[in-house]
């Protein structure tokens, strides 16, 4: 008897491809939506290209919706052109809580470049404050300003105090299993994850969405990994997300005072912008490795967020190493901003 082989068919789940960005009202909201959205052209509804999102091989449409349109604001606020610096400044301060100190950090970055501003924004709202619900909207602002889409004042007037209000919030970050750092990749089944019905029911399935967007835009192998395993966090009934609950904080972009050379933290000058640093230090420390050269710095200084406990014990290579590691890092910081140097005297 002949056998007949069937096959069957696995019906491919039906993912959320559109994104909106619903700015009508005084606080933003960006969701995700299974349905195609078709809108009448406006001056106010940017039509904007799809993001190609690789890991799940379908565009994504945005979306966005407002009531009216102004122009950005184009002023100059500081002459400092080093964007790597400025990003781990901004770290820095959100890490310590310096809420003036990030705002005007967060004001010279947007003015620079803000593709960039927002995809760091993108990282530090999740390795180091509490995530919370707004994390759509800056995702959102990322894919769309990375398709052209040009940020108005109102923008960046919200951006300045989600800035400020992560510095305030205490919460310490979701904790996630670091030592899958830069694996996950090859672990994680987007489609599945996206699709699943514990996405579905966990009341956050936008946030899921966002993190794993965030990630597509890539990064550092261990912030890619980060995102991935706070999305599968996200999930979980325990896991605490805040809402944003606007202070009307009297931020204006324009009257952000402007940043000086003198308001650069030592600590932001670290390896990951600043090249040659560990070179230098190594020449004056032999016997010193590469490795523990980072490590010391990591530990002892880069990492430093005040909403987590302090190391019981003081990092010992720090400690050997911070009297000849800080005045390079001031030296650094001072050759690349010499122009603003000679402005303050």
């Amino acid at each position: 008897m002949q056998k007949i082989k069937i096959t069957i068919k696995t019906p491919v789940p039906k993912l959320l491809t559109t994104f909106i960005l619903d700015w009508r009202e005084a606080l933003p909201v960006a969701t995700w939506t299974r349905e195609s959205v078709c809108l009448p052209c406006s001056p106010c509804l940017p039509s904007l290209p799809p993001i190609k999102w690789r890991e799940i091989k379908l565009p994504i449409q945005l979306v966005y919706l407002d009531r009216e349109t102004t122009e950005a604001s184009s002023d100059q606020l500081s002459d400092i052109s080093s964007i790597n610096l400025l990003k781990s400044m901004l770290q820095k301060c959100v890490r310590r809580q310096l809420d003036q100190l990030a705002v005007r950090t967060a004001a010279e970055l947007i003015h620079r470049d803000p593709n960039v501003f927002l995809r760091r924004l993108g990282i530090i709202m999740v390795e180091d404050v509490g995530l919370r619900e707004e994390y759509s909207v800056v995702v959102w602002l990322t894919g769309a300003v990375s398709k052209g889409f040009v940020l108005q004042e109102k923008h960046v007037t919200w951006l300045l105090r989600l800035v400020e209000s992560i510095c305030h919030d205490s919460r310490p970050p979701i904790e996630w299993n670091c030592g899958n750092c830069g694996t996950s990749d090859a672990k994680l089944d987007y489609t599945t994850l996206l699709s699943s019905r514990a996405t579905a029911g966990s009341g956050h399935m936008d946030l899921v969405y966002s993190l794993l967007l965030r990630a597509s835009y890539g990064g550092m192998a261990c912030d890619r990994t980060m995102l991935q395993e706070v999305a599968r966090l996200v999930i979980c009934p325990e896991i605490e997300i805040d809402v944003w609950h606007d202070d009307q904080l009297n931020i204006l972009p324009m009257e952000v005072p402007r940043l000086m050379a003198s308001d650069l933290l030592i600590e932001a000058a670290d390896f990951h912008c600043c090249p040659g640093l560990i070179s230098t230090i190594q020449a004056q420390c032999s016997g010193w490795t590469r490795d523990r050269i980072q490590s010391a710095i990591w530990e002892g200084s880069s990492k430093i967020n005040y909403r987590n406990p302090p190391d019981p014990q003081p990092n010992s290579d720090w400690e050997a190493l911070s009297s000849i590691i800080r005045p390079i890092q001031a030296n650094w910081i001072r050759s690349h901003f010499q122009i603003l140097i000679n402005e303050m005297k």
